[in-house]
């Protein structure tokens, strides 16, 4: 029953950390504003419910009901990371660009005009936490069958991931092309929501787009004598 609440209290811990850091360096002052304080009331309560009572519960449902014979860490722990960076980019791109999206509107509250904090990494809906936060690591587990140990470490991983990615003054790290940098991520949130859909590890819309991009290489033409 303990293990249910591990990745609560060190993503909890890590948040704390990485809020205090943040608030510092953009010295945002969320409670000397009415509207801000109210929000940020809002996503502590939205940290409490996701992190606190639906994430053990997703926990208790992988480990007690989806589990089995765990495939090698070499396929599991990519799998699992795979599964998730996949399912989030068209789960989060399908919500922007249909009648959905009241499902995500919440998280677009934390923006240019109020804050994105690390806060906010974990402020969303109830939907949301389960469609796009929950699902694809079920999703992971079912196909990938990852040990226990596995299932918390690349999970502890993509939370780690999702808080910085919301974190401000990692917004200059250069970050590797085919991963979600800060920038990417609050660009997003400050700049254009219709962009940089991929989080929090892997930038799945980078792949896709490499993949799909024609190959303007032609082969030189065979002179025949």
């Amino acid at each position: 029953m303990i293990n249910n609440f591990i990745l609560s209290f060190y993503t909890t811990q890590f948040i704390i950390l990485m809020e205090y850091i943040n608030i510092i360096y953009t010295r945002k002052q969320v409670y000397n504003n009415n509207t801000l304080d109210t929000l940020y009331k809002q996503a502590l309560l939205s940290n409490f419910i996701n992190l606190w009572l639906l994430g053990p519960l997703a926990y208790y449902v992988a480990v007690e009901y989806l589990s089995s014979v765990p495939f090698p860490v070499i396929i599991s722990a990519p799998g699992m990371i795979a599964a998730q960076g996949i399912i989030y980019n068209e789960g989060h791109k399908y919500l922007h660009n249909s009648e959905l999206y009241w499902i995500h509107k919440f998280h677009h509250t934390f923006n240019n005009t109020s804050f994105v904090l690390p806060i906010s990494a974990n402020a969303v809906s109830i939907q949301e936490f389960v469609l796009l936060y929950i699902l694809p690591i079920l999703s992971g587990v079912c196909l990938f069958r990852p040990s226990e140990n596995v299932l918390i470490t690349t999970t502890m991983m993509i939370s780690i991931a999702n808080i910085t990615i919301h974190s401000p003054i990692l917004y200059n790290i250069k970050y590797p092309e085919f991963m979600v940098s800060p920038q990417k991520h609050l660009d997003h949130h400050n700049k254009s929501i219709k962009s940089h859909y991929s989080a929090p590890i892997i930038d799945t819309q980078y792949l896709l787009d490499k993949l799909k991009k024609p190959n303007n290489h032609t082969e030189p033409i065979k002179k025949i004598d």
